[in-house]
């Protein structure tokens, strides 16, 4: 992708879906040269609203099977707060043909803060931070739209990892992006991704009980996460540890 000299260009964030079997990292890949990032400004500086957009790598999970057993936290949860955006480290990853200034730039992220109120897979806790690439830094603005805004109020399920590699703060990532996002709404657990089922609230833990209690799927690679580093939740119903897990 060129870069557009174009003031005020908002370019987003595009989620590339891989296959398990590629072997693509499920949280973005901030600090890679894969990630194919481009700005939309010039060298020199300017107090001129930018707009900057980086790509992003997810793996596709198939199923919510795949979806459960990749996943360290699955949680119902409120947000309560939205911090500030800030910048990844200039630091994290390599600048390929860009300049400093244009690579610090595709480094932007935001981090939800959810009330907890149940939690499903994983140890319990009462808040948790969901990061998202995107937001406000100064003049530069890094959009996203390839996952759904939260905002403050929003009522989520949410399936989420933590990040690949050091990162500041305390921000897990939805699990293959927009696939680990669930809406409640009218009692209903709304995916984000089409093509997964939307289940009443009272039958989602019981699903993703199912899902723990088949064991993991033969072709998760190293995207399993086993029951001895994220056991089932509190809230959800009885599940024996698979040995294959």
């Amino acid at each position: 992708m060129k870069a557009s000299k174009l003031r005020g260009l908002a370019l987003v964030i595009v989620a590339v879906v891989a296959s398990v079997a590629c072997g693509e990292a499920q949280t973005p890949l901030v600090d890679s040269s894969s990630t194919g990032a481009t700005v939309g400004s010039s060298a020199s500086p300017s107090t001129d609203p930018v707009g900057v957009g980086a790509i992003t790598t997810f793996v596709n999970f198939p199923d919510l099977h795949h979806l459960v057993w990749a996943s360290n936290w699955i949680v119902r949860g409120r947000v309560i707060e939205e911090r500030p955006a800030q910048r990844f480290p200039a630091e994290n990853g390599p600048l390929g043909a860009q300049t400093p200034r244009q690579y610090y730039d595709t480094q932007i992220y935001t981090d939800y803060v959810l009330a907890v109120d149940q939690v499903f897979r994983g140890y319990p806790r009462d808040t948790i931070v969901v990061r998202r690439m995107g937001g406000t830094v100064g003049s530069v603005t890094l959009t996203n739209e390839s996952q759904p805004e939260l905002h403050v109020g929003d009522d989520v399920m949410v399936f989420l990892v933590p990040p690949e590699r050091p990162q500041p703060g305390d921000g897990l990532w939805e699990t293959g992006g927009l696939q680990g996002h669930w809406r409640v709404t009218d009692n209903q657990v709304v995916p984000e991704r089409g093509d997964y089922p939307t289940l009443p609230v009272a039958q989602f833990g019981q699903a993703i009980a199912d899902a723990l209690r088949q064991g993991p799927p033969a072709d998760m690679g190293r995207f399993l996460v086993p029951l001895q580093t994220a056991p089932a939740g509190p809230d959800l119903p009885s599940v024996p540890s698979p040995e294959a897990s």
